[in-house]
């Protein structure tokens, strides 16, 4: 079992549209402006030279800053003297990009231009916050959180009460993604764990009965076929505690790959190994209790 010390970036950082605020002030004669540089976690005050904008001890020049308007879509990272770096990363044919939602919202990570969150009708925030809801997480409870992300479900879980958060995430890369975004910094807590590897793999470590509930979102069936698999099920009915809850998170309804029925097939297959099942639509989830 390999443990992860996640260590947050703790970088100022800047999108497209704090850029053209920036801009939008020098050019009225401003010389001091009230932002965000942790995508709406805080404000900060910031003073307008002639030369450029200084953030944090930073000079930022103002042909930096329009360089930043070319991508409204991007996270640029502050790093010292004052040189804006998009959060991207390409490694091993992937291009990881963290992807504003919102001015002031969590964002969401792009892996080869496919969104890792729900991000229509829904902040990714958000839905993270509902998936920990439904499996009731109470106070002093220890939570499995099954491929990590940007950490949103490990970080609401310990928010909403739970005294320990194991969660398991097989891409590194995902990590460092996760270590320059502000809404991620809760990863730090010494009260959550990040397992580095497969899922399938290490749930096999625990013992019996070891948690009180299980979030578990995992990638599409045809790129983590195991963790849709009866074996793995039967793992996580193994890991949790009578009366517990597992939400399963399956896309929408009624999607298929390779002509399944997604829902269908997950839903089968918990009721193989013990599991009673509901479908939520709201949710795009199969929620599981072991009763």
């Amino acid at each position: 079992m390999k443990l992860y010390e996640f260590r947050s970036l703790n970088m100022p950082i800047l999108t497209s549209e704090a850029a053209k605020s920036l801009l939008k002030a020098k050019e009225e004669g401003g010389r001091s402006l009230s932002l965000t540089f942790n995508l709406g976690l805080s404000k900060a005050l910031v003073e307008l030279l002639d030369d450029g904008v200084v953030i944090e001890d930073h000079t930022v020049s103002y042909e930096e800053l329009k360089w930043a308007l070319k991508d409204e879509d991007a996270i640029y990272i502050l790093e010292p003297p004052g040189r804006l770096r998009k959060a991207v990363l390409y490694t091993e044919g992937k291009l990881y990009k963290l992807k504003k939602v919102a001015e002031d919202k969590a964002p969401t990570l792009e892996v080869n231009g496919v969104n890792m969150h729900r991000v229509e009708g829904v902040t990714p925030w958000d839905d993270a916050y509902m998936k920990v809801e439904v499996t009731s997480i109470k106070k002093g409870m220890k939570i499995l959180d099954i491929c990590t992300g940007l950490g949103y479900t490990a970080i609401i879980s310990l928010r909403k009460g739970a005294s320990e958060v194991w969660t398991i995430e097989k891409d590194v890369n995902v990590l460092r993604m996760a270590e320059a975004n502000p809404w991620s910094k809760g990863l730090e807590n010494q009260q959550i764990r990040t397992m580095l590897g497969d899922a399938a793999k290490a749930v096999v470590e625990f013992e019996d009965e070891a948690f009180d509930a299980i979030i578990h979102d995992p990638p599409t069936i045809s790129q983590a076929t195991g963790l849709y698999s009866v074996d793995f099920y039967r793992e996580l009915y193994r890991v949790l505690k009578k009366g517990g809850a597992l939400n399963h998170y399956t896309g929408l309804p009624g999607s298929r790959t390779r002509g399944m029925d997604i829902v269908q097939g997950v839903s089968r297959r918990l009721k193989m190994v013990g599991f009673t099942v509901k479908v939520s639509k709201e949710l795009m989830s199969v929620v599981a209790v072991k009763e």
